[in-house]
């Protein structure tokens, strides 16, 4: 994948990766990136915008994490996963 035409508030801010776009709307997606940000590679989890589909994306909200912490959220949500299969038996 990837990222292309996006707005980051950090301007120092590069993508080395597109790792995940669900795109919900025309305006608005959840994209997982790999990036480096301030000498630092990592997981930037977030939401994106656009006023118009002919507009490049903004940052919105969410969240940076360690490459190490990104590591500690996939076990969760495996766990979660198995919670959720066991719920449904």
């Amino acid at each position: 994948m990837e990222a292309k035409d996006l707005m980051f508030n950090d301007k120092d801010t590069k993508v080395l990766g597109e790792l995940l776009n669900i795109e919900k709307t025309s305006t608005q997606s959840i994209r997982v990136l790999a990036i480096e940000k301030s000498g630092k590679k990592m997981i930037s989890v977030q939401k994106w915008w656009k006023k118009e589909e002919n507009q490049p994306w903004k940052e919105g909200k969410g969240f940076h994490l360690s490459f190490e912490d990104s590591q500690l959220i996939r076990e969760a949500l495996e766990k979660a996963e198995s919670i959720a299969e066991q719920s449904e038996n």
